[in-house]
């Protein structure tokens, strides 16, 4: 059986929701006028929203789809997360209305009427809302589309705010403003959810580091093949993610060996994370880093506040020769104090080795030996 793509797991969920949608509007909707229940209005608005918001998941994957061209050459896909803020807008003006008209409804509070019948059909739209809620989840975690998530969201809290919406009918005969209580609350409810998605819509448009577990599964890639990685940096294009990242790699090995090594980092990174990967190789000198090691060594004796370093290496890129170490201070120093001894050494290594120094440092509750040299290191992702 031939494998669906990316976006049409997003069409199907986006058609399945609209039809859906449109009849449990129209039922809500009619239901809601003849009992009078404002909560009811407020809620069948609120599927009007999904369905909007589901055909903006439908276009915005179509546009997303959309192959690379010269002005795009790695393609549309951040539309996808376009599709999220511009679902995440809907809602929150949504909110906004509904919230509006549960205030008119405090203020003019109206009975509700009881019908058995009405009830029992507002039942069967919770179990469709809960069953579209629940296959937009599964191909939303399927394509790891955040839009299909959001719709997930909006078919759950429509089965959760239907239920509540019962609860009003049952009850607004004992307490008359309730139907508009729990009208504020279905729109209040409403503009967190928009707030929410708008923020993760946003987050991913700016650029986001690789989860933890992603993060685990690329330390073990990296240790597998027996290298250190610094400089990660993810490219996220909604249905295309890309890491760039450089690897060191001792100087003394062959160009071939190195092409070797890199290209089995990027086929790992492709296979076990499916994302593109680009690999820069830098080289280290083993002979001068030892060298030079044992002047540091010296040097940084004569600053008490610092306690041990690990990883020193010197190593060659396009941005020139330059030197790493992750410094371990004192617990009881300040991050300008820190800061400071940082900048002392840099100055004062250039000045004596021409060679750029950059230090990474961080406190510590337990005295290390001046002598420690960890190189377990995976750089920070930027």
């Amino acid at each position: 059986m031939r494998q669906m793509r990316r976006e049409q797991y997003a069409y199907l969920e986006g058609t399945v929701s609209v039809a859906g949608n449109i009849v449990i509007f129209i039922l809500k909707l009619y239901i809601g006028i003849m009992i009078n229940s404002l909560s009811l209005i407020s809620d069948a608005y609120h599927t009007l929203t999904d369905i909007i918001g589901s055909i903006i998941i439908i276009i915005g994957f179509y546009f997303a789809s959309r192959p690379p061209d010269e002005l795009h050459p790695l393609g549309h896909g951040r539309i996808e997360h376009l599709t999220t803020l511009m679902g995440a807008i809907v809602l929150f003006l949504t909110g906004g209305f509904i919230v509006f008209e549960g205030f008119l409804r405090l203020l003019k509070p109206e009975e509700i009427i009881f019908n058995i019948f009405f009830i029992a059909v507002i039942l069967l739209t919770v179990i469709i809302k809960e069953g579209m809620a629940r296959l937009a989840f599964h191909y939303g975690r399927k394509i790891e589309g955040d839009a299909l998530n959001v719709d997930a969201w909006h078919h759950r809290s429509d089965a959760l705010l239907s239920i509540g919406v019962i609860a009003v009918i049952f009850l607004n005969g004992y307490f008359i403003y309730l139907d508009g209580i729990f009208s504020i609350f279905v729109g209040i409810l409403i503009i967190y959810e928009a707030m929410i998605f708008s923020r993760k819509g946003i987050s991913k448009l700016l650029g986001e580091s690789l989860p933890d577990e992603k993060m685990r599964i690329l330390r073990d890639i990296f240790s597998r093949n027996g290298v250190k990685a610094h400089d990660i940096m993810v490219h996220d294009y909604g249905n295309r993610k890309i890491i760039t990242l450089h690897i060191d790699l001792d100087s003394s090995i062959s160009a071939g060996e190195a092409h070797m090594i890199a290209s089995n980092v990027e086929n790992d990174i492709r296979d076990r994370l499916g994302m593109d990967a680009t690999v820069h190789v830098d080289t280290y000198d083993v002979n001068l880093s030892n060298s030079i090691e044992l002047d540091f060594r010296e040097i940084i004796k004569s600053f008490p506040e610092i306690k041990g370093y690990r990883d020193f290496e010197i190593y060659s890129s396009s941005r020139g020769p330059h030197a790493d170490v992750f410094l371990y201070f004192d617990p009881g120093i300040t991050l300008e104090k820190m800061e400071d001894i940082s900048n002392s050494l840099e100055k004062l290594f250039i000045k004596k080795y021409g060679i750029r120094l950059f230090t990474h440092f961080e406190s510590i509750h337990q005295n290390i030996n001046l002598s420690e040299k960890n190189t377990e290191h995976v750089g920070d992702q930027r």
